[in-house]
């Protein structure tokens, strides 16, 4: 199956060699110092002209709200910018999405008359658009898979004995913690950030803690008190 840019490009190529159409020209006159379409993709993706160049968006955004083929032509013409700030090891998938958000901030950008470096700037918004959709799907996921994991754990049956059994060395063992907590042998930061980051998902709650390094040196400074104490 063609990837959303593949389609993008055959739909361009159809496109590129069409003189600039009247209608666009008259809504806006300085498209007219492009003979083809193609040379407005040229234009916007021309460095050395920025202000053409964001000119020239000013005049595609405006058409490609209404027009399918003047959309069509502003997509690939910001697909480099796009691109370069992707990188070439994303997936395919996260590029399509990219790409998919770029048409959300083409239809919604309201302030591109108080703005430059738009080509740049167009493919900064749809890049970050896509990147906070990607980590909330992939928190969601961890949160999901954490919960499930959780309810599997409470529908085992367990024994009465194993339980009182856990509950008594978990009373003894919160003690011993409480105990170095009043007395500074361990602080409570470190208590807090192992509590969190180890505690909290293996009950089935939400991590609240995620940075991994914090929850490391916290299980450590209490495993290094549990161990003196035993």
């Amino acid at each position: 199956m063609p990837t959303l840019h593949q389609q993008i490009r055959t739909a361009y190529c159809r496109l590129s060699n069409r003189p600039v159409p009247e209608r666009w020209i008259e809504q806006h006159p300085q498209l007219a110092d492009h003979c083809r379409i193609d040379g407005i993709v040229h234009a916007i993706r021309d460095e050395s002209s920025p202000q053409v160049a964001d000119e020239t968006v000013r005049s595609m955004v405006t058409l490609a709200r209404s027009d399918e083929n003047a959309a069509t032509v502003l997509l690939e013409a910001l697909v480099w910018p796009v691109r370069s700030r992707i990188g070439k090891g994303s997936s395919a998938e996260f590029r399509d999405e990219v790409l998919t958000n770029l048409v959300l901030v083409i239809h919604e950008a309201d302030d591109l008359d108080r703005t430059t470096q738009l080509p740049a700037r167009l493919a900064r918004r749809a890049y970050a658009r896509a990147r906070r959709r990607t980590d909330l799907e992939q928190a969601t996921r961890c949160r999901e898979m954490q919960v499930a994991f959780a309810e599997i754990q409470i529908a085992l049956p367990d024994d009465v004995a194993e339980i009182a059994t856990d509950r008594a060395h978990l009373q003894a063992t919160l003690a011993t913690i409480e105990q170095h907590l009043a007395t500074g042998q361990l602080s409570a930061k470190a208590w807090e950030d192992c509590r969190d980051g180890c505690l909290a998902p293996a009950a089935g709650w939400w991590r609240i803690q995620p940075d991994r390094t914090r929850t490391y040196r916290g299980r450590r400074a209490v495993e290094a008190v549990l161990a003196h104490a035993s």
